[in-house]
């Protein structure tokens, strides 16, 4: 390169320039910094009057010394230490710019980092130094005199200097690692100058002429010395006894006003992280502080509204003490402690409304929330004698709580919250949120006297038509509707609630009652529908009031949901009122059109009414009623199709089709709308006329079928031929053909006939008339394998002849595609309706005409297995493990199986080896080490197989030698020799891109996600195809593995199982030597959707915590704060993915939905690597995770997900026992258990398959989900003898049960260690996860500015 021009003055570098000059300049400087002539530049800038080209020269300084400081002898650091100290105290003679002092402090400490050996007292000469006024030798000290003499001599500007060199010493050494060999004996002089220090910080604790500017610098010193101690493992007797002699100095400075802050910001946060620093003494001295008419009038001004930095300031103090002793205070019965507690109590009743105007309440609320556990702790946990003498005084205070927290939890006026910005008000709704968690809290200690007082709120505000009040009673009523159990004394506390006047106010629409309370009433009603069912008196009230509601536009989806709610849990009930709701719903409907989904959960709602009718001649006589409005909407829809001429938009019926008021739609777009509308309905009919009892099936009786009811048949066809004539006349929609198989879907669960539950032959007719050019084929055949799992209901005799049928439709569909991954849905559901009806029925795929059909299968799906697309691939993987091993009581289609696999098994083989010597992704080796183990294990000539796929030509490998493939095969063939004798140690290897890899596992090629984890031994050949003619070498390429996680706060199962266990099995596999991890919590990312102010910050210590318990280990990775690495940003200005491609990442862990993402991270490489001619970045490669869906503990088909407003939905790794066992056990399944057993079917049964996936995803054994159905379903029958019988254990509650507890023992370690990181750190700044994110922020930043710096060259920015 050639070297850069020199300016040819100071005056052409100070003078305004253009960017590109200034680019070239700032390369020069930084170019000298670092080069052999860096000292002397220091030396003759430092005595330029400019105070930045001196504070350039301090930067010079520390440059050097971090580069260049092992090439000095002692001599020469000495003269470097003489110059320096003379350069600080000269500075300081001459009034230069603080800045400059500070920075020249800074090279100081730097000069006892890399030199402490020769300058161990440094505080005590640099005080010597300053008061001699300057620079002395180091040996002059033995003459000095004592330290105290000298920091009260020393003038005050010279005092500062010596606290800001104080505090720069202690923070620069403690961005070392305290354990490191390196730097262990620096922290061990650092702490020899702990009585030099107090000696200083004495003396600046003392009045000062310099308007309190010592005193608060002095402050801001202690602080960092504490924390500093905190994080010593090691020697901190002697520093923290010193520091603790400086407490009350600083305490004094309370009184001062403008120390005020900085005092309180030191204690706050030594209480918060260090609270063991402090002796009980000075804890005496800080309660009688709080007790002291100055807190009163500190104390006063915060809840009277002084929110401003002092006022807050002084209730965080506060809160921070309380949060120290929490446990003190609680069974703590003298006076003063009370008094304190109910100033704290009182924190909650701040003028303002939350958040808005109140920034102290959510604090404070997190104080209780602590000061509820702790009780409740405590009293399961103590001698209930020693609970009694304390706990009457904690409820007292508990009463004011929850008294203050009701009063604040009111709504402000509505034109005051219209003034609120978009935070403020998501702030207010969010601080409800935790005043409903702390009431459920609090409910545990307090039962039905909480019930009572929020019951007894709710009818005095009532009675003065304090609606804000009645609003708020209600909201706390509803946040407890969760814990109350279905005892008399509850339903007598809200019997006053519902049978008081409120519910006639709600039901006036125009009556007094303001909009949200009549959300927050309707929304109660829900909230207790299962009363409603036991106090079936008011049920009529309750749904008239909800019906009145729908047609509101704010309130009718709310409404209709309630309704859904309620109707569907007193079905029981309201049989009678079926033909009431039916007029109910045509009349609301005449007078408006309503919201669509309002209208389906109505339909819903009577379905599932009409379903609970005992007498079935009644119950579809009432279905009929209701059916027959649908089928007049689906005959509108395909009269208007045919007749465009009929639209008229002033007709309501055709209003329906209209999506928003106001459009002017074709005739086509409207009958498109009253279709996909009407036939959405006749779902929710479906859906809610499925059954929810239990019932008996005995799989070996005739089908209910056989002699259905003439009128039910009769139903059946005419909803059959509603549905053909739909699609038939809407051919080109795959909304239609989705929701005709979602109707179909709805009877395979089913036990019992009804509407919606088709004979097989009927759902076996329809399906194998439809088209490959139907719409959402994929969808189509996915139904046909649901099909499938429900034919349990028919004749042994009947199902070889439907699947007959069936099979040839789905294998002319494969043959239809023009490539096998052209519809990758198609394609996966084709080969799994094949797996399924070859492993159940065997003899039908065999017997399949005309032969060619079964051959051409066969190779589609050989096909798909060397294919790219992951889904298919699963599939096929999956079908040919099950092929391998299929076996048939018949000999003669045993007979043929084997031919079959005579001819197929090299084939198959060849198939194998190419993915494993190089077509697959390492992340589907997985999938293809079952059927490769199967191969091994069951077929004798597999040896010869392999042997020939290995030495075929095709070998995509093409520069393994032969020595390498013998051993290859070798090694594979002993594992399975090994395992038909039960070893417990194997070993697979795997040949890609030119490298063996392999593995050794504690089971049989159970493998992590990632086979990028160098846990097992590489050796590398010389075929890579980016370098063919490379050498053979032992040393594997270094591998960069980068990953990101959103800071949401505590992860829930989902994250853990999706992502973070992963990482933890990566670092775990990972060899230090060739791989790199880095892990980022990408907190840039979370500030694109608004934040409400503190949650970020809380959030990402809660990531990072549960990073740290999940068993990361900053050692062995990288982990950092996304923001504190400017080359993120940097990069994005210049192209995406920045978060990647700034740390040359080799290798991103995504999810399936994630791999395009990353493929556009590749191109974007390629393109701009092409464009500035150089291989600049690196193009990731993916390692594809398996995907681990964990879904909503109560909505199965939903994922699982922090935004659920459900709390029971999700399960927090740092849940306790109690928590994990109460949301599984409420986790929602459905009530087909007993009769058919746990079954796996994603579809039918979400909830169910939901929670086996779970039991699947930590089954130690790596079985799969319908395997573990398996095992519960033969447990209950062996014990049993039968499934679900009257006194017979329940297979559901069995599988429940075991879900607890595989999940309990699996995170309790992490929980544990969770508690444990916040208690030892407090959970806020300053502690050991502070010291985690810095380090890997630097660790970062030097990966980041390696690629930066490159890219800077190569755009032409200049570094």
């Amino acid at each position: 390169m050639e070297p850069l021009p020199l300016p040819t003055s100071l005056a052409e570098v100070e003078q305004p320039n253009p960017p590109e000059t200034v680019s070239r300049i700032q390369e020069i400087l930084q170019r000298l910094q670092k080069s052999p002539e860096g000292w002397q530049l220091a030396q003759s800038l430092i005595g330029n009057p400019n105070d930045n080209i001196k504070f350039y020269a301090a930067l010079t300084i520390i440059v050097k010394l971090n580069k260049d400081s092992a090439n000095l002898n002692d001599d020469e650091a000495k003269e470097l230490l003489q110059n320096i100290l003379g350069w600080t105290i000269a500075s300081c003679a001459q009034g230069v710019a603080p800045f400059v002092i500070k920075k020249l402090c800074v090279a100081l400490a730097t000069f006892f980092i890399h030199f402490s050996q020769l300058w161990p007292n440094c505080l005590r000469h640099f005080l010597h130094s300053l008061d001699i006024g300057r620079a002395t030798p180091i040996e002059a000290l033995d003459d000095a005199l004592e330290t105290p003499i000298i920091a009260n001599n020393l003038e005050i500007s010279k005092l500062k200097v010596a606290v800001w060199f104080a505090t720069s010493l202690v923070e620069e050494v403690g961005k070392t690692d305290m354990n490191s060999i390196k730097y262990i004996h620096v922290h061990e002089r650092l702490v020899r100058n702990a009585f030099d220090l107090a000696s200083l910080l004495a003396r600046g604790f003392l009045p000062s002429d310099d308007a309190y500017q010592t005193q608060g610098e002095s402050l801001v010193c202690f602080q960092a010395w504490i924390l500093y101690a905190q994080r010593l493992s090691s020697n901190t007797d002697v520093l923290v006894t010193h520091l603790r002699e400086l407490v009350g100095p600083a305490l004094n400075c309370f009184a001062i006003d403008d120390l005020f802050q900085p005092a309180a910001e030191l204690f706050s946060d030594v209480l918060s992280n260090y609270s063991g620093f402090f002796t009980e003494a000075h804890y005496a001295s800080l309660a009688s502080l709080f007790d002291s008419e100055w807190a009163a009038e500190h104390y006063n001004r915060v809840i009277h509204g002084d929110h401003q930095l002092d006022g807050i300031s002084f209730g965080l103090l506060m809160l921070a003490y309380g949060d120290a002793k929490v446990s003190d205070l609680m069974c703590s019965t003298d006076e003063r402690s009370q008094r304190f507690l109910a100033r704290l109590a009182g924190l909650l009743a701040a003028d303002g409304y939350l958040v808005g105007e109140d920034s102290i309440f959510v604090p404070a609320l997190e104080f209780w929330a602590t000061f509820v556990e702790t009780m409740i702790d405590n009293i399961y946990s103590e001698d209930e004698a020693k609970v009694n003498v304390w706990r009457s005084h904690a409820e007292q205070h508990l009463k004011s709580v929850v008294s203050n927290c009701w009063r604040k939890a009111q709504w402000p006026p509505a034109e005051t919250f219209a003034e609120w910005d978009s935070n403020e008000r998501v702030g207010f709704t969010d601080a409800r949120k935790d005043i409903a968690d702390m009431l459920q809290s609090i409910f545990t200690l307090e039962n039905l006297t909480l019930v009572s007082f929020f019951s007894g709120l709710f009818l005095q505000a009532l009675s003065v038509q304090s609606w804000a009040e009645v609003e708020a009673s209600a909201f706390c009523l509803g946040s407890l509707s969760d814990c109350i159990t279905e005892d008399p004394q509850y339903d007598v506390e809200l019997s006053k609630v519902f049978a008081s006047p409120f519910f006639d106010l709600l039901g006036q629409a125009q009556g007094p009652v303001p909009l949200r309370l009549r959300q927050t009433g309707l929304l109660l009603i829900e909230r207790y529908c299962e009363y409603f069912e036991r106090h079936s008196e008011y049920l009529p009230h309750a749904l008239n009031l909800l019906f009145a509601a729908v047609g509101d536009p704010v309130l009718g989806g709310p409404s209709a949901k309630s309704i859904s709610t309620l109707c569907s849990s007193c079905r029981c009930i309201l049989t009678s009122e079926a033909p009431a709701f039916i007029m109910h719903y045509q009349t609301i409907r005449s007078r408006q059109v309503l919201d669509s989904l309002a209208e389906e959960r109505i339909i819903l709602a009577i379905a599932s009414i009409i379903q609970a009718i005992p007498d079935s001649n009644q119950k579809l006589a009432v279905f009929e009623n209701l059916y027959s409005i649908i089928k007049a909407d689906c005959e509108r829809a395909v009269q208007l199709k045919q007749q465009p001429s009929i639209l008229n938009l002033s007709d309501p019926n055709f209003l329906r089709g209209v999506e928003q008021p106001g459009d002017v739609p074709s005739a086509d777009e409207v009958s498109q709308q009253l279709a996909v509308r009407a036939l959405r309905s006749l779902q929710s009919m479906a859906k809610g006329m499925q059954d929810v009892k239990e019932h008996v099936v005995d799989i070996d009786a005739d089908p209910f079928f056989a002699s259905q009811d003439p009128k039910l048949s009769a139903i059946q066809s005419d909803i059959l031929n509603v549905l053909v004539e739909m699609q038939k006349n809407f051919n080109t929609s795959g909304e239609i053909v989705e929701i005709i198989c979602i109707i179909f879907r709805a009877g395979f669960s089913e036990t019992e006939p009804g509407p919606f539950v088709f004979p097989p032959e009927v759902v076996t007719n329809f399906l194998s008339q439809q088209r490959f050019e139907t719409p959402r084929l994929g969808t189509l055949l996915s139904t046909a394998c649901s099909f499938v799992g429900s034919l349990y209901r028919g004749p042994k005799n009947m199902v070889p002849s439907l699947l007959a049928q069936l099979l040839p439709w789905v294998i002319n569909m494969l043959s239809s595609l023009p490539e096998p991954e052209s519809d990758t849905e198609v394609a996966q559901n084709g080969i799994c309706f094949v797996d399924k009806i070859m492993t159940r029925y065997p003899e039908v795929v065999f017997q399949i005409q005309p032969s060619q059909m079964l051959e051409f299968f066969f190779m589609f799906s050989l096909k798909v297995l060397n294919g790219k697309e992951p889904l298919p691939k699963t599939a096929s993987a999956e079908f040919w493990s099950n092929f391998i091993t299929l076996k048939s009581d018949s000999p003669d289609l045993q007979g043929t199986i084997n031919a079959a696999m005579e001819h197929l098994g090299p084939l198959i083989s060849q198939t194998l080896i190419q993915n494993i010597g190089g077509n697959a992704a390492r992340s589907e080796l997985d999938k293809l080490s079952d059927p490769l183990k199967k191969l091994v294990t069951s077929q004798v000539r597999s040896r010869q197989w392999l042997e020939q796929a290995l030495f075929d030509p095709s070998f995509p490998g093409q520069q393994v030698g032969n020595d390498e493939k013998s051993t290859f095969l070798r090694k594979i063939i002993g594992v399975m020799k090994r395992a038909r004798k039960g070893s417990t140690k194997s070993s697979i290897v795997c040949i890609k891109g030119g490298r063996s890899y392999f593995h050794t596992q504690p089971s049989l090629f159970n493998h992590s996600s990632s086979y990028l984890q160098s846990s097992f031994t590489q050796t590398e050949f010389t075929t890579s195809q980016s370098t063919p003619t490379a050498t053979p070498t032992k040393k594997a390429q270094r591998q960069v593995i980068f990953s990101g996680i959103q800071p949401t706060g505590i992860p829930h199962l989902g994250n853990y199982l999706g992502a973070l266990q992963q990482w933890k099995r990566m670092q775990d596999g990972a060899d230090p030597e060739t791989t790199d991890l880095i892990f980022s919590v990408v907190d840039l990312h979370a500030i694109t959707v608004p934040q409400q102010r503190g949650n970020l910050k809380k959030w990402k210590r809660e990531m990072l915590a549960a990073l740290l318990a999940i068993g990361l280990d900053p050692k062995r990775c990288t982990i950092f704060y996304q923001s504190m690495v400017p080359g993120h940003s940097e990069l994005q200005w210049i192209l995406s993915s920045a978060d990647i491609l700034v740390h040359r990442a080799t290798h991103v862990p995504v999810g399936e939905d994630q791999r395009q993402h990353l493929e556009f991270a590749r191109e974007c490489v390629t393109n701009f690597n092409h464009a500035y001619k150089g291989k600049v970045l690196v193009a990731p490669e993916t390692i594809l995770s398996p995907t681990k869906r964990v879904m909503s503990l109560q909505l199965p088909t939903k994922k699982m997900s922090k935004s659920d407003p459900d709390p029971s939905s999700r399960i927090l790794l740092t849940d306790t026992p109690s928590e994990i066992h109460a949301k599984i056990l409420k986790a929602r399944t459905d009530s087909l258990t007993p009769s058919l057993g746990i079954t796996f079917d994603p579809i039918q049964r979400p909830g169910v398959s939901n929670l086996l996936q779970l039991l699947s995803h930590f089954d130690t054994q790596n079985r799969s989900a319908q395997e573990i159905a398996a095992q519960i379903n033969a447990e209950v029958v062996g014990i049993h003898g039968g499934l679900g019988g009257e006194g017979e254990e329940n297979p559901l509650r069995k599988l429940k049960e075991r879900v607890s507890e595989v999940v309990q023992r699996e995170l309790n370690p992490i929980r544990e260690k969770y508690l444990k990181l916040l208690q030892e750190d407090g959970g806020k700044e300053g502690g050991h996860l502070d010291e985690v994110i810095r380090e890997g922020a630097r660790k970062a930043n030097e990966s980041a500015e390696r690629t930066m710096s490159r890219v800077r060259r190569a755009v032409e920015l200049g570094a």
